[in-house]
């Protein structure tokens, strides 16, 4: 089942990939008949986005009669590509030589662009990068992979990250085991 006039910028899902046609025809044209001059489409001409009911066309060679389409209607689902700015998380992994700790990490860039079908960026709630230590002892870059996830943390699938890798840089520091931070509290009441 092939699909014509698909609009620009959007995925298009079949639910049925194939179609039976059942035709009628003289015996000697079957003899010569070959299943590619057999053809089955959906037209998708001025349909926008969402779930559509199709009726399925069919090219049949000369002298052949279709009896029967199995199924004659289909559902196509037409999802535009669209793309989102999101910040990337940066996860540290592992961890460095004894005596030291992680003192900065500078990633080259921090927003990220999404792309890809409405439906699938829909579901996209962060873009994380792991950052492996690798028990390290000194200052170090590294490229890291970037994924998009969902609110269950799974990767989403037709979804590109641009860029997909990262340069990170990681500066370490001798000793530092503790760290003193400022506590404001929240006066309630």
């Amino acid at each position: 089942l092939s699909v014509v006039n698909v609009p620009d910028n959007c995925k298009i899902v079949k639910a049925d990939e194939s179609v039976k046609i059942k035709v009628r025809g003289p015996r000697s044209l079957f003899v010569s008949a070959v299943d590619s001059e057999f053809k089955a489409y959906v037209d998708l001409n001025e349909l926008e986005n969402g779930k559509h009911s199709v009726k399925v066309q069919t090219v049949l060679p000369q002298g052949f009669e279709l009896l029967e389409t199995s199924p004659d209607i289909t559902t196509v689902t037409i999802d535009k590509i669209v793309q989102r700015q999101i910040r990337a998380e940066f996860i540290v992994t592992g961890s460095v030589a004894p005596g030291m700790a992680v003192a900065n990490l500078t990633p080259s860039v921090t927003t990220v662009t999404i792309e890809g079908p409405q439906s699938s960026l829909d579901t996209v709630t962060r873009v994380i990068g792991y950052v492996g230590l690798s028990n390290n002892h000194d200052d170090f870059k590294v490229s890291v992979a970037l994924t998009a996830l969902n609110a269950e943390g799974r990767g989403v699938e037709d979804v590109r990250v641009v860029p997909n890798t990262v340069d990170v840089s990681v500066q370490l520091a001798r000793g530092l085991s503790k760290k003193f931070v400022t506590v404001k509290p929240v006066f309630d009441g």
